[in-house]
């Protein structure tokens, strides 16, 4: 059995408003990330793992959609890990392997996520260098953060320190 984790339980913060929710072409980004897994055959048993504020609504659209294979909504955590953690509990027992995708992600295709779990099936691993599969190359640049309060670090206690060229990161 191979069983997905989608993450939906992040803030949104940077965008502004919530991007999980936001219609594209007519659907939330979030149901168009599910429905990428319940229509590939690669994929038994799907788990959402969402914050506490969305759970009733996407709860909701779970019992209204009906689908096969979307058997779990999941309250997430403060930090993506402990939210994926959490997920990863939900999976049922007899997973041999388990996709984790973002949720705000919405345009992975069931051919995409096939191949992914066909990589992982033949090197049990799945992403390398010399096995890509699903993940997507990162930006250009990325930035730096210094802590801008003794408490541990977040997006809102941190400026931007530097900017960093992320050719130059492995």
């Amino acid at each position: 059995m191979t069983s997905a984790v989608i993450v939906a339980a992040g803030s949104s913060r940077r965008m502004g408003f919530d991007k999980l929710s936001v219609e594209l072409a007519g659907m939330p980004v979030l149901i168009r990330s599910v429905l990428a897994f319940q229509n590939c055959e690669a994929i038994d048993h799907i788990v959402v793992v969402t914050s506490r504020e969305r759970l009733p609504e996407v709860e909701r659209q779970r019992g209204e959609l009906n689908l096969s294979k979307w058997h779990q909504v999941v309250e997430g955590d403060a930090e993506r890990h402990l939210s994926v953690h959490r997920g990863l509990l939900a999976v049922p027992e007899g997973a041999g392997l388990v996709a984790v995708h973002d949720g705000a992600r919405p345009l992975v295709t069931p051919g995409a996520i096939s191949r992914c779990v066909a990589a992982a099936r033949s090197s049990m691993a799945s992403v390398s260098r010399e096995r890509p599969c699903c993940a997507r190359p990162i930006s250009l640049w990325c930035d730096s953060t210094r802590s801008t309060s003794s408490a541990r670090p977040t997006a809102s206690a941190s400026a931007i320190a530097a900017s960093i060229d992320r050719k130059s990161v492995v």
